[in-house]
This record gives C-alpha cells, structure tokens and sequence, in this order.
C-alpha cells in the first residue's frame, strides 16, 4: 500500500475529524511495517541539509511528509542518561488549533497526562484553573488522539521510543488554499509575517502561540505567555543520536549506507562519516544527551509535582 498516497485522499475530505477517524487503519499498518520507516531513513539521510542539521530539541524527528492537508512525522523520544522517567522533556502544553493522530511504532515508549480542555488562565497572573483527565502510558502500537487546545505532557521514557504524529487543522482554511498555489512556494516565509502583524492569523489558520505552555508552582499549574526554547546543540551530537536511532530500530541496508558515505564524503560532510563507519562495521552507537537541554526551569517538569497538584501520587 502507498501509505502516503492513501493519507492524501483521506485528508482531502472537508471534515477533518472524520479524517484523523480514517486515518487510524493506515497509521496501524505504517507502525508495523519496518520497510516503511526503513523508507523514511533513507529519505532523510539522503537529503544534505538533514546531514546539516544541530541538535534543537531533546527530541529526533524524521519528517515523513508535509502537505497543504496534514503533515506526518516520526518522532524519536530519548530517555534521560540516568534513565529517569519523573522528568518531562517539555512543558504542559497545547497544540493551538492543531489536533493530532499519534502511533507509538517503536520501543517501550512514553507516559503521558492529558489534561481536559476548556481551561481558565487569567491573563495578567497566568494563574490557571485546568483540570487533569489522565495518565498514561504510550505503549507499542498505542494511538491516541489530542483534540485542539487540550493540554498534555510527556515524560522521558526508559529508551528510545519512535512515534508517527500525524497533525492537521481542524478545518480546512484559506491558508490552504495558498499553499496550494505554487507562485506563494517562495514567498510563504515574508507572507507568514505579513500576515501575523496584519493581525490576521485566525482568518486564514496560522496557529497562535500565546500561552500555550504551563507549568507547576506551590501546588497550582500557571501559563506562560511565551514559550521557553532549548539551546542550540552540535551537528555531532545531531548525527550521533540518529545514526544510534537507525541502528537499534534494525537499519542494514548496506549499500545505500556505502553510497551515503561517498555522497557525504564528496560534499564536505565529514562529520557524518565516523558515525556511518561505526553503522557499517556493526559497533554499538550510544546515544549522548545533550546536557544543555537537562534542567530548564519551567521545561523539565517533575510528574511527581504535578500529581501533587491534583492530590495524586505516581505508581
């Protein structure tokens, strides 16, 4: 099956939720096809700027598709170097008008709360009345479903986990429709801005960022009206994690990994290489945890805190 293919048409539908319902089958079968994911490898480390890419996140994404409808991505979540699963890897947070299909496809995966949407947050205080609806763990195979606006939070799991996440708007927007018009392709960047400052997000389906983080403190869960980024890692420690990623998920096509190197090579890219030989001679590649995403105030939470908040207490 064309997953991809079969995805566009599902999403090409008017009513998006009916869509993400559709969509569940094809997800089911991508998670448990390695040949697929063995398909996105290649992909992206056959494109340079990948190569290129520097370490943003605690997280190691593979982009899979993006389109005017939806856009699919696989998600690698890391565990901590001393295993610790009581820290998140991000804030509570919401995805704005985006609501989202996820899959665990690999590893033990992660655990999760969702909170209820339809919170209150004064403004002024960030001060936040949210109400929390469960815990979770995001085992293999798992799906879930975020609606828009609903809180949520993942925490580090025990090792490296692989989730699909599936994303669109909830309703088709006139953003869509200018995206789908090839001679805005090169211009869509200066457009964005045009359009934030002209105040116009909501009208054509940009999605807000304003408040969409939160965080616990003396026992009640408060907003941040910006979001608060990580700093920036090393192309080493990019590369290292997700050649460490391809070779625990099963990675052994040799030749394209022989071509890789000699594209690598011929481009300048030679900090890929090492860690291509290493995949090629069958050596262990730990993963390396970038310690300046370790401990960032109102990021790496503590699921204990949080419970605490609710008058629970972890398993």
């Amino acid at each position: 099956m064309d997953y991809i293919a079969e995805l566009r048409s599902i999403f090409s539908q008017p009513d998006l939720y009916e869509a993400h319902e559709q969509c569940v089958p094809v997800m089911n079968a991508m998670a448990r096809e390695q040949a697929f994911f063995f398909g996105v490898i290649r992909k992206c480390l056959s494109d340079p700027e990948y190569i290129d890419r520097v370490r943003h996140y605690p997280t190691i994404a593979f982009p899979i598709e993006e389109n005017e409808d939806f856009t699919l991505v696989a998600n690698v979540f890391l565990p901590l170097p001393d295993g610790d699963r009581d820290l998140s890897f991000q804030s509570i947070h919401h995805h704005g008008q985006l609501i989202l299909t996820t899959i665990s496809a690999f590893g033990a995966g992660y655990e999760s709360i969702i909170f209820k949407p339809g919170y209150a947050i004064d403004v002024e205080t960030g001060l936040t009345d949210m109400q929390m609806d469960r815990l979770y763990q995001n085992d293999l195979h798992n799906v879930a479903f975020i609606d828009k606006l609903t809180p949520h939070i993942v925490f580090y799991p025990e090792a490296a986990s692989i989730t699909f996440a599936l994303w669109s708007r909830e309703k088709h927007e006139a953003l869509d429709k200018m995206k789908k018009m090839k001679v805005l392709q090169s211009v869509k960047g200066p457009l964005k801005r045009i359009i934030k400052m002209a105040g116009l997000n909501a009208a054509v389906g940009l999605n807000r960022v304003d408040f969409n983080d939160f965080y616990p403190h003396d026992g009640k869960i408060w907003g941040m009206k910006d979001r608060l980024g990580y700093a920036e890692g090393t192309n080493d420690n990019w590369l290292r994690n997700v050649f460490s990623v391809v070779q625990q998920y099963g990675f052994d096509d040799t030749d394209f990994l022989k071509q890789l190197r000699t594209d690598c090579e011929e481009r300048g890219q030679t900090v890929a290489i090492p860690w291509i030989d290493r995949l090629l001679a069958g050596e262990t590649i730990d993963l390396e945890f970038e310690p300046s995403h370790l401990n960032v105030d109102k990021v790496n939470l503590s699921k204990r805190e949080i419970l605490a908040v609710y008058g629970q207490e972890p398993d």
